[in-house]
């Protein structure tokens, strides 16, 4: 089991206080990658295991990929891409991560409930 280095508390209860802050504040991907590395020290495949479980809970959960959009009242725009399979959209997140050879920052994915962003 995963915890958090400061706070002892498991993984799976962190993501669950995430799930419940997206009900009223977007979760970014890049405070979810910044957590596993700092909060559970973490790296490697390890970083990217929990990020994925991290991910994985988030969508599973309830919540959206949003990205920021100025033109709209809300400041946020859903992304429909990844589909409804929250294993293979999670795993589709983690390969753009990957794939961009640096950490996700505030202009990636967020995550929050349809009433945040609508």
């Amino acid at each position: 089991m995963r915890c958090h280095i400061k706070f002892g508390i498991p993984d799976f209860e962190w993501f669950q206080l995430s799930i419940d802050e997206a009900k009223s504040d977007p979760v970014g991907l890049w405070e979810i990658v910044k957590t596993g590395r700092q909060g559970f020290n973490l790296s490697g495949d390890d970083l990217e295991a929990f990020v994925f479980d991290y991910v994985l809970a988030m969508l599973k959960g309830g919540s959206n990929p949003i990205v920021g959009d100025r033109s709209r009242a809300s400041g946020w725009q859903p992304v429909s891409h990844y589909g409804e399979n929250a294993e293979a959209a999670a795993g589709e997140i983690i390969a753009e991560w990957k794939a961009a050879l640096k950490d996700p920052d505030e202009s990636s994915i967020w995550f929050a409930f349809p009433y945040v962003w609508e």
